[in-house]
């Protein structure tokens, strides 16, 4: 299998955003307490030795009309947050049953993943941000086998910070 039919098999599951990234070199990463209470890390290699890429995905989502007087309200986002998962755990057992290695553990540094996928930028309040989604999508690793240099980059336009400020 090709890195090219993992990224249309991403899209198929509901990944709108899907980009395979090489595992090279160290990643720049400095975990706060949080990240390091819930075992996040930025190697790859640590959660699957071997690892020759990363499959970033996106799920946008946009905001609601206001909720009528008398219901309760609920985030956009989680709508999202929970659609991802199961679309994450079907692609991992699609590409499993491909032949594919994968790791599906969340505990992968996935901002910092985005940004070398060519999914976004780092905005000043530090979440992923791109041009198109703005910083309105839920993200989700893949640690693969795959090799990233047949799948061509797909980056949404990501301009850093400062255009908009005021």
């Amino acid at each position: 299998m090709c890195g090219r039919e993992a990224l249309e098999m991403a899209r198929a599951f509901g990944f709108e955003g899907a980009a395979l990234a090489p595992v090279r070199g160290p990643v720049a990463y400095a975990p706060n307490a949080e990240a390091v209470r819930q075992g996040i890390v930025a190697q790859p290699d640590a959660l699957m030795p071997g690892a020759r890429s990363v499959l970033v995905l996106a799920v946008p989502f946009s905001w609601f009309a206001p909720w009528p007087d008398g219901h309760a309200e609920v985030s956009a986002f989680y709508f999202a947050s929970q659609r991802a998962p199961l679309a994450l755990r079907a692609l991992a057992d699609a590409l499993q049953a491909r032949g594919v290695r994968v790791q599906a553990r969340q505990t992968l540094a996935a901002k910092v993943w985005g940004m070398r996928a060519g999914l976004g930028v780092q905005g000043r309040n530090t979440l992923l941000k791109n041009d198109v989604w703005g910083s309105r999508f839920a993200l989700r690793t893949l640690v693969c086998d795959l090799p990233a240099e047949d799948a061509p980059p797909d980056p949404l336009p990501a301009r850093a910070c400062g255009d908009c400020r005021r």
